[in-house]
């Protein structure tokens, strides 16, 4: 009797997850960053909190979207992203009055990376539509090296000094919520999400370096099989 009950439950199982893995899209995304917090892991957040600027930035890459199991009236789904991430940075800007001129110390820094990410969600039905929570790791390799721009400005009069410096690869995790629509085989949609790395450190630079924080709201477009 127990086997029996265990296989039916194991039968049902199985449809849930065949049911579910119906929902399978793939497609791709872009959209823009705003590095709202991204900052220097080793000042104080008070040193400059009257100085820091937010940066934009963008990512443009691929995904997809797979149904796994039936949990209540929603799905749990599994959504794996490849994508390039671009601007991200920082900015720091300080105005200081000198005698009778104004003076303007500006710091940029700025990199690409390509960022592999894996996200676990629940799909939420609503009418044909879908609103999906999710959260997961995402592993961000720099491509190239971090720019760093340093520029004074005295009353208009402008001098800049350009340098770069060689990153590491970063963990990180991105969390948010999605919403996505099907129109017959394809499906259009986007999310908002924040995504955090734990460290990004140039590696000729001991004392210094910077954990990426950014606001990302993006477009989806995607075809369903």
């Amino acid at each position: 009797m127990k086997k029996a009950l265990v296989l039916v439950a194991a039968v049902a199982l199985c449809g849930q997850i065949a049911f579910a893995e119906k929902v399978a899209e793939l497609g791709v995304k872009g959209g823009l960053l705003l590095n709202a917090g991204t900052k220097f892991i080793n000042e104080p957040d008070e040193e400059y909190s009257d100085y820091k600027k937010m940066a934009l930035g963008g990512d443009i890459g691929i995904f997809g979207h797979f149904g796994i199991a039936e949990i209540g009236s929603g799905t749990i789904s599994l959504q794996p992203e490849l994508f390039f991430s671009f601007g991200n940075g920082v900015k720091y800007e300080e105005k200081v009055e000198v005698f009778d001129d104004t003076v303007t110390f500006t710091q940029k820094f700025k990199y690409t990376s390509l960022d592999l990410a894996l996200l676990v969600g629940y799909d939420i039905p609503v009418g044909k539509a879908r609103i999906t929570p999710f959260v997961g790791p995402k592993l961000g390799i720099p491509i190239g090296k971090m720019k760093s721009t340093f520029e004074v400005d005295i009353d208009g009069t402008k001098e800049t000094e350009k340098t770069e410096m060689a990153t590491m690869s970063t963990l990180g995790v991105d969390f948010g919520v999605g919403f996505a629509i099907p129109l017959g085989s394809f499906v259009l949609g986007g999310d908002i999400r924040y995504g955090i790395d734990y460290k990004l450190k140039p590696s000729n630079a001991i004392d210094e370096g910077i954990r990426r924080g950014a606001l990302g709201i993006n477009v989806t477009a995607g075809y369903r099989f």
